[in-house]
C-alpha cells in the first residue's frame, strides 16, 4: 500500500468513527494510528522524502493524526439523539424561497444603487 493510500485510510477511519458504535471507537482509532505510522515509516524510506510531494502529503494529512485521540470521545451511534445536535432541516420549495428571499433582503440592505451605477459607468469607459 502506498503512502497516499495510508493517509486516505486515516481520513476515512476518522470520518467513519463519527458514525460507529461506542464499542468500536477504539478499534477505529487503533487502525487509524496503524495507517499513520505505516505511512510515515514508508515515507521515511524514500530518498525524496524532503521534496514537495512527500512533504505536501504529510502537511495535508497531519491534522487528522493530531486528532486521533479525539475518536474515543465521539458519542457513538448508540448515544441519545440529542448528543448529535440538531438534525438537518428538511428543505422544500417554500423553505428554499424563504431562504433566498432572506439572503436577497440582507444583500439589498448593503447595496447602494448610486454606487452600483458609478461602478458601471467606470467600467464602461
Amino acid at each position: 500500500m502506498n503512502v497516499a493510500n495510508n493517509f486516505t485510510e486515516i481520513l476515512a477511519r476518522h470520518f467513519a468513527a463519527r458514525f460507529a458504535r461506542s464499542g468500536d471507537l477504539s478499534r477505529f482509532r487503533e487502525r487509524a494510528v496503524y495507517f499513520w505510522e505505516a505511512g510515515i515509516k514508508e515515507l521515511d524510506k524514500w530518498e525524496t522524502k524532503g521534496l514537495t510531494r512527500p512533504v505536501a502529503l504529510v502537511l495535508q494529512n497531519a491534522w487528522v493524526a493530531s486528532r486521533l485521540e479525539d475518536i474515543e470521545t465521539f458519542p457513538g451511534i448508540d448515544a441519545p439523539a440529542e448528543e448529535f445536535g440538531s438534525s438537518t432541516p428538511y428543505l422544500n420549495g417554500s423553505n428554499v424561497i424563504r431562504r433566498v428571499a432572506g439572503d436577497l433582503y440582507r444583500a439589498l440592505q448593503n447595496t447602494s444603487l448610486q454606487r452600483e451605477l458609478a461602478w458601471l459607468r467606470a467600467k464602461m469607459r
